[in-house]
């Protein structure tokens, strides 16, 4: 076993070989009394435990104690392990501790032991601690303390956006109004408006919905040159409609084109009519008179527009 110096930590051995009775220390002259050994150490840790062993020296109450000053954690390359760190070990251990519990549990399906769950717990606790000691040395402009503040919504303000909101709906349809009503699915929504805001809707314009139920053409016998035009059309729309625009294709024996014309309600219609729309269902008869083209017709179409 080696002895060395108990104040400077010199080695005493070739010093002791040559004089046995050596009570000073040759290299500091401090008394090594008869006990001049130590506790055993090795010669690469000699140097590095001088400085703990003088700390440690100086630690001693009056008892005779000596009272030992725990320093930071070291990791195992000897930095000072952060306390994310120490969460990290902590969390590492519980999950280790879990698993033993579930394997315990499934091999006996037995309770987990006390003492797993009292070592759960504490390292729950440790993890919980080391959480805000991380918390804590974090720095002052990354904490967020600004208290939240919550503001507190009435029921009568929801009330009340709501019905901006379905105000806001029914500016927009009236506004183009135009557009909606000429949109079988809008039209029935905008009349309901309209009856309520006392507004009026535009006419609902569908030609295709115009059903021809006779129609004939044929000379004037007491004014040559001139053609009767009669028809008889009904409105198969689901909302009354303007009178339609009657397009008129006269047509020789080879199929050509000999005459064609539109004519308006104005054109066709007596003065005397002051109506102004087809109700859906409907009909109507007209009757009207036009100049005979000069290659002589004998086939013709009508078309509403």
């Amino acid at each position: 076993m080696p002895r060395i110096c108990p104040h400077c930590w010199h080695s005493l051995d070739a010093a002791l070989r040559a004089n046995p009775a050596l009570t000073l220390c040759p290299d500091c002259g401090g008394d090594i009394g008869n006990d001049a050994t130590a506790e055993p150490v090795t010669a690469a840790s000699t140097e590095t435990a001088a400085p703990e062993q003088a700390a440690t020296d100086g630690a001693k109450d009056e008892t005779g104690a000596t009272a030992t000053v725990e320093g930071p954690a070291l990791d195992e390359t000897g930095a000072e392990a952060s306390p994310l760190d120490d969460a990290i070990a902590t969390e590492a251990a519980l999950e280790a501790i879990e698993q033993e519990c579930e394997a315990e549990a499934g091999s006996d399906a037995a309770e987990p032991l006390p003492e797993l769950e009292a070592q759960a717990e504490g390292v729950a606790e440790s993890i919980a601690g080391s959480a805000a000691i991380a918390a804590d040395a974090a720095p002052s402009f990354t904490r967020d303390d600004a208290p939240v503040v919550r503001v507190r919504t009435h029921p009568w303000q929801w009330a009340a956006l709501m019905a901006l909101g379905l105000l806001l709906g029914v500016q927009i349809l009236l506004a183009d109004r135009e557009r909606f009503a000429a949109d079988a699915n809008w039209r029935p929504v905008l009349g309901a408006a309209c009856e309520t805001l006392g507004c009026k809707l535009p006419p609902w314009r569908e030609p295709q919905a115009f059903a021809m139920l006779s129609r004939d053409v044929r000379p004037v016998p007491d004014a040559p040159g001139t053609l009767l035009v009669q028809a008889t059309f009904r409105n198969d729309a689901r909302w009354p409609q303007p009178w339609p625009a009657l397009q008129l294709t006269l047509s020789d024996a080879d199929g050509r084109v000999v005459g064609a014309r539109v004519f308006t309600a104005k054109e066709y219609l007596d003065k005397s009519v002051t109506q102004t729309e087809l109700s859906p269902g409907q009909s109507a008869q007209v009757s009207f008179r036009l100049r005979e083209p000069k290659t002589p017709a004998v086939a013709f179409t009508f078309d509403f527009r």
